[in-house]
């Protein structure tokens, strides 16, 4: 019997990019409506998830662009987060895709860089909150975030080592 061999041509890095782009934006939208529905949003940080599981295979420019684009669109589409919360959302999320996108230029262990990015952005947000108290940031709802940071940094861990592979 004659094995035939079918070649598939590969897609280009930017138009892989582009379709992670916008899976992890559709995500980003999508899972918080679940989180929400029974309150836990703030406390796990669903919208935070997507670009943590695949912050370790962009490049910055898609990284920014998720951060910036999936909470200004989850406000369009659902009201949440709330537009007083949006633009500080958009700056979380782009401080943690930055910092995953440096840390993976430093030779850091790929396991340690999604916990790292995400404690580093609590870390820079309570002292923003706390430098800059006009912007209404609630430094005990970022404390009550804690199951969250556990939670990202446990999928961030186990997607890092499967890249890893």
């Amino acid at each position: 019997m004659r094995t035939q061999i079918i070649s598939i041509p590969k897609i280009s890095t930017n138009a892989q990019q582009i379709a992670v782009t916008i899976i992890a934006i559709g995500l980003g939208v999508s899972l918080p409506r679940i989180f929400h529905i029974f309150g836990l949003g703030h406390i796990f940080l669903p919208m935070f998830l997507p670009l943590v599981l695949i912050g370790a295979m962009l490049s910055i420019p898609f990284l920014v662009l998720i951060a910036v684009v999936t909470p200004f669109l989850s406000t369009i589409l659902f009201g949440m987060p709330p537009y007083n919360v949006t633009l500080i959302m958009a700056v979380q999320l782009t401080i943690v895709g930055t910092l995953m996108w440096l840390f993976r230029q430093t030779k850091m262990p790929l396991w340690s860089i999604p916990p790292s990015a995400i404690l580093s952005e609590r870390l820079l947000t309570i002292g923003t909150s706390l430098l800059i108290p006009s912007l209404n940031i609630s430094t005990e709802r970022i404390l009550d975030s804690y199951p969250g940071i556990l939670m990202l940094s446990f999928f961030g861990i186990i997607t890092a080592k499967f890249y890893e592979r």
